[in-house]
């Protein structure tokens, strides 16, 4: 009778969770079907757990979505999407979503700052996102952020609020200037600034502690700051095309094993640069190096592979 009992119990619980919907780990999502087709989606509703619906031709959101309770995945990359739907944010389990390359008139992503579960948001290639709201930093499990090649001239200082972020891209905006919060985000370990317009960088930027990979290429950087050189784990820094004259700090980036530095008018490298002891590939391509140079700078790093 106890068993009975137990297993009735047993049986309401999972039912009751069923319903309510349980949040998947990487693991578990990655095991669960893919649904590519909205007509076969809809057939269990609930138990559809990911939706690849990219490169559909499709001009509206398909308002049937929102039947799936259960849904954590979905891509709707490469369509012609104007806008979601005011209730868009009643799917609670969202984890990962992609808008990639949907039309120039998308604009709007309040419908997506209330999705608390979201955790990988890709909005690239949209042209018609010129601004981020500031309740983007609603987003408080956000670990990584694609914004290539949209419109923005800025970011909020709510970005500083997303205290998971790892990942950040806002490379081919038309960025300025970043906020000084950017400095907030202790768990980033990549950010994507190239092709922008960037000026300078806030001095906040020295405390991302864990920032392994950098990218500034194809900005207009005069200088630095002092507070860039506390980037103690940075491995990966692109400044090419970006100033002709190289900050002395870099060359406290100990664990630096990737350096670019193409197209920037350089004539020569400081002996300084042999501080870079994990340095392994630095790329000198398109500057006006001599001959006798780029052998001196050969004997400097004997073990760092070198494209002049």
């Amino acid at each position: 009778m106890k068993k009975i009992i137990l297993s009735f119990v047993f049986s309401l619980v999972s039912v009751y969770l069923y319903a309510q919907g349980n949040l998947l780990d990487n693991a578990a999502l990655k095991i669960q079907k893919e649904y590519k087709n909205l007509e076969e989606a809809l057939k269990n509703p609930l138990k559809v757990y990911k939706l690849d619906l990219d490169n559909k031709q499709l001009e509206k959101f398909p308002i049937e979505i929102l039947e799936l309770k259960n849904l954590q995945v979905l891509s709707l990359g490469g369509n012609q999407i104007k806008k979601l739907p005011a209730k868009f944010g009643n799917l609670k389990n969202l984890q990962n979503l992609y808008l990639y390359g949907n039309s120039s008139m998308f604009s709007s992503i309040q419908e997506i700052c209330n999705l608390q579960n979201l955790q990988h948001l890709d909005l690239s290639k949209n042209e018609g996102i010129t601004y981020l709201p500031k309740e983007i930093g609603n987003l408080k499990n956000l670990q990584e952020l694609i914004l290539e090649s949209c419109k923005l001239s800025s970011l909020p200082k709510e970005i500083g609020k997303l205290n998971n972020l790892q990942f950040l891209d806002v490379n081919g905006n038309k960025l300025t200037n970043l906020p000084q919060e950017i400095g907030n985000l202790k768990k980033l370990t990549d950010l994507y600034l190239h092709n922008n317009e960037l000026t300078s960088l806030p001095q906040e930027i020295g405390k991302l502690d864990n920032l392994q990979g950098l990218t500034l290429m194809n900005n207009k950087l005069s200088n630095l700051p002092a507070e860039f050189g506390n980037l103690k784990n940075l491995e990966a820094l692109n400044l090419s095309n970006c100033m002709s004259i190289l900050p002395e700090l870099i060359w406290n980036l100990s664990k630096l094993t990737d350096l670019y530095l193409e197209n920037n008018k350089l004539t020569t490298l400081p002996k300084e640069i042999t501080k870079l002891k994990s340095l392994s590939l630095l790329n000198l391509q398109s500057n006006t190096i001599s001959d006798e140079e780029r052998a001196n700078i050969k004997k400097l790093l004997p073990n760092c592979e070198i494209n002049f």
